[in-house]
């Protein structure tokens, strides 16, 4: 919750410091999850902190990604919603008059994959006379996409946090280094390729954070910007 006293720039700085410590912790590169502090884990609980971004999670503030803005917002939503609750899974009526679980972490997995590729393309789109924005030219890969956001970016703190991530999260295997980008490009490519099927798929306790990161960087542009 937020500290008696703190603007919401400040309130969104200080989840930004939170997350960049949440996301290296609780979702180490090789992708194991944990958020217990008998096993090291020492940042803050990731649900608790997903609760209160989804408190300051704020349409107006996401100018910077029209005209996707409600929709982004929406789905940021639904993808924090998802993966803080994941023992409260829905349940949806099939037409035989059961009730069945509805497979949140998975559809958080999928969603989550093509929402954080979405605002990166969208960050990096040039606004056209017409107000409209036309999408960043494809690349080969995700790993490429955001490597090449570090030096593109328009917001510079964004770039740099992400950048910071990608070298906390390296390790070496097979005489090879593997970094969140990597991992992120891994992901995305199995599920193009149809292998993230699996009714329970934990890559969205990923994504949601690191999708946080990124919208609440650009909450905080438009903010110092009209100071």
């Amino acid at each position: 919750m937020a500290n008696q006293g703190e603007t919401k720039t400040e309130r969104i700085e200080r989840l930004i410091r939170e997350v960049l410590e949440i996301i290296p912790s609780y979702t180490p590169a090789r992708g194991s999850f944990s958020s217990v502090p008998q096993m090291g884990y020492r940042a803050r609980n990731p649900v608790e902190w997903q609760r209160e971004f989804l408190e300051v999670l704020d349409s107006g503030l996401l100018h910077r990604l029209k005209p996707d803005t409600n929709d982004i917002a929406t789905l940021t939503a639904l993808v924090n919603v998802w993966t803080a609750s994941p023992g409260r899974q829905p349940t949806y009526k099939h037409p035989d008059g059961s009730r069945r679980l509805i497979p949140t972490l998975m559809l958080s997995t999928i969603v989550g994959y093509g929402l954080l590729e979405m605002i990166v393309r969208r960050l990096l789109g040039t606004a056209r006379n017409d107000g409209r924005v036309t999408p960043y030219r494809k690349t080969p890969s995700v790993e490429q996409l955001l490597s090449r956001f570090e030096d593109e970016c328009p917001i510079p703190d964004l770039a740099r946090d992400l950048a910071l991530l990608n070298q906390r999260m390296a390790y070496h295997e097979k005489g090879q280094t593997r970094n969140l980008y990597w991992r992120l490009r891994q992901g995305r490519n199995a599920l193009m390729h149809g292998h993230v099927l699996r009714t329970v798929e934990p890559e969205g306790l990923l994504l949601a954070p690191l999708i946080g990161l990124v919208v609440l960087h650009i909450q905080r542009d438009q903010l110092q910007s009209r100071q």
